[in-house]
């Protein structure tokens, strides 16, 4: 769910971007822009990547949704 949030984030920010360069005529710094939007892309599929949720169905309507956050034991 957060890792969407940062999609969402960095998509506003890129059309935010292109709409002050539209409306208020003056330079954007394009070159910060695309480090805000893919830094908050990539930390987002991170995000998704690294906390896996699983769901189980409890009756006929009813859902429960469960995040792993047990660290992996290192190798040794």
């Amino acid at each position: 769910m957060i890792g969407n949030q940062f999609y969402f984030f960095g998509t506003a920010w890129g059309v935010y971007t292109g709409i002050d360069e539209l409306v208020a005529k003056r330079p954007t710094d394009w070159e910060a822009a695309a480090y805000v939007s893919g830094s908050s892309f990539v930390l987002g599929t991170l995000l998704k990547t690294l906390f896996k949720t699983k769901t189980y169905k409890i009756g006929k309507r009813r859902w429960l949704r469960l995040t792993d956050l047990t660290p992996i034991p290192a190798q040794t």
